[in-house]
């Protein structure tokens, strides 16, 4: 074997240990978080002109969120839950929970909801909140949610920028916006985005 081939070999030996080594990572990621994700399925009461008359329409619609405390307490987006006349909570055990709004930001798109009665956290996991900060652009990401209602759904893809707007939000907190080229389709608003720590560093908005 001449000396220009050997390298290609190697080359190529090394490059198929690198993405097997981090398939493998991605693959024990997926299976630390999972648990976390909840579908979250709305409820929204509408008005609507029916043969002339005014009357209350019920709408479905569905989102995405994730376990940030023991006690039940979960972060999605605010449009999600914003209008919810009911809001129902479903965990990859199957474990389904009533749950209600306890704090929103629309501007920033982000809220809280909490399990309504006992919650039982038996073998979920509670996802750890990390530092976007310390997440640069070009670093790999991943996202998880319920696109088209298909549950516990992963796209893979880089953190792609960063976005501040000039104004702060009414309650003075700032916002940040992370961009990425994961897939992401209706379903996943409210999904969480992991580092490849498994640590949550934004959302799906």
């Amino acid at each position: 074997m001449n000396k220009k081939l050997q390298k290609i070999t190697m080359l190529t030996v090394v490059l198929f240990i690198s993405f097997s080594g981090y398939s493998q990572k991605l693959s024990e990621l997926y299976t630390e978080v999972k648990s976390s994700v909840v579908v979250i399925n709305v409820i929204n009461i509408s008005s609507a002109s029916v043969a002339g008359e005014i009357q209350s329409v019920a709408e479905a619609s569905l989102g995405s969120g994730v376990l940030i405390s023991d006690d039940g307490l979960i972060w999605t987006a605010a449009h999600v839950v914003q209008a919810a006349e009911v809001v129902e909570v479903e965990f990859l055990d199957g474990d389904v929970y009533e749950a209600q709004v306890v704090a929103s930001n629309p501007q920033a798109d982000v809220a809280m909801i909490k399990i309504v009665g006992e919650f039982k956290l038996k073998q979920k996991e509670v996802a750890k909140i990390g530092d976007s900060d310390k997440v640069d652009i070009g670093e790999d990401v991943f996202v998880l949610g319920a696109p088209h209602g298909f549950k516990q759904s992963l796209s893979r893809g880089i953190l792609s920028g960063r976005y501040q707007p000039a104004s702060l939000s009414n309650d003075f907190i700032e916002i940040e916006f992370l961009q990425t080229d994961a897939a992401i389709n209706p379903g996943n608003s409210g999904g969480p985005m992991f580092n490849m720590k498994g640590d949550v560093i934004g959302m799906r908005v």
